[in-house]
């Protein structure tokens, strides 16, 4: 199909285009009153801060830093609108910008989307392990506990154009994070890519695609009064992380009766190092006095004491400009008092 077009001029009837520039909040924006969440970007870093309630409905949060370049990269996603308005879109075109030709219409490679994106959802999963181990949960509690912080995020109706590029109404995840919101689309794509580092859910997740509306199928034996979905012999079970009503594994916010297209994800298992990144914010929180080889990625301890008294310890890195703080830190007030931070490239961290 080499120099095909692909005229989907038909195709694109049925959307509304809207541009990049949108106000503060989107169409439709919604989330609970209970909801925050914010980012400030400090040095070269944003910080996120995402409070919402968790399976025990206690106010929760999940606190994390990013690079600037990551954050505000555009690789990834997207057509060029400039060629998408040509009516000219070539396989090769869509292919590049993470899509299928699948007929006369183009479809997200969602496979190649959570590939792509998952790595910045590593807070996320390092938060869902760290807990749902804590807290001994079981593989339907596990599923309910990813739901309750993905129907809690704020929700919102993506264009389908952002930033020059043509995204079809799927936000990339370094948006969502700057953007602050999602959709039906990204949040089961977000939860999927979560679930895509754990052994136990990665070779069963399939995207679940209605008219209007989209969401996360999980191949596991249904309880009973669980809805699923049969495709290729396997049983998916619906799951809904919209929002912001708290819809149970296995129930679903309409019948979903009629048109329904299942696309198993084609996942490849990666493995994340939850003990080591955990392990260095764990020291922090329990050690009185800081070593060399406590600072990560080959840092430098920095020792120092203030005018009032105060003894510093602060782990620091050259960034390719400055010593930024980087790992650990340990303040001892002059009567005895120990403050503990820890720092991600620059940004403290909630600990």
């Amino acid at each position: 199909m080499k120099n095909k077009y692909v005229n989907f001029l038909s195709y694109l009837l049925f959307l509304i285009i809207w541009t990049s520039s949108y106000a503060e909040r989107p169409e439709l924006y919604d989330k609970p009153p209970y909801v925050m969440i914010e980012h400030t970007k400090i040095n070269g870093a944003y910080k996120f801060n995402y409070r919402y309630r968790n399976l025990l409905n206690e106010e929760d949060k999940i606190v994390w830093s990013e690079s600037v370049d990551n954050i505000l990269s555009n690789d990834g996603l997207g057509i060029a609108q400039y060629i998408v308005d040509s009516g000219n879109v070539t396989e090769e075109d869509a292919v590049l910008g993470m899509y299928k030709v699948v007929g006369d219409y183009i479809q997200v490679d969602y496979t190649r989307f959570i590939h792509h994106y998952r790595p910045l959802m590593i807070p996320f999963y390092l938060k869902y392990y760290n807990d749902t181990q804590k807290l001994k949960l079981s593989r339907y509690e596990k599923i309910e506990y990813l739901l309750r912080i993905f129907q809690d995020y704020p929700y919102g109706l993506i264009p389908q154009t952002y930033e020059g590029k043509f995204i079809n109404g799927i936000l990339p995840i370094n948006a969502v994070f700057k953007e602050g919101y999602a959709d039906c689309d990204t949040k089961s794509l977000m939860m999927a890519m979560v679930l895509s580092y754990d052994k136990d859910f990665y070779n069963r997740l399939a995207m679940i695609l209605v008219p209007g509306h989209a969401l996360l199928g999980i191949n596991m034996l249904a309880k009973p009064y669980q809805k699923t979905v049969r495709y290729l012999g396997r049983d998916y079970i619906y799951t809904e992380p919209v929002g912001t009503a708290r819809t149970p594994l296995g129930q679903t916010n309409s019948p979903y009766s009629n048109s329904i297209n299942v696309i198993p994800l084609e996942l490849v298992h990666e493995k994340v190092d939850v003990k080591n990144s955990a392990s260095e914010i764990d020291h922090s929180l329990s050690t009185n006095s800081l070593k060399d080889n406590d600072c990560p990625d080959g840092g430098l301890l920095i020792e120092f004491e203030s005018v009032t008294g105060d003894k510093n310890q602060f782990c620091q890195k050259n960034d390719g400009v400055k010593f930024i703080n980087h790992g650990p830190a340990l303040i001892k007030s002059h009567n005895g008092d120990i403050t503990r931070k820890y720092f991600k490239d620059g940004v403290e961290i909630d600990i």
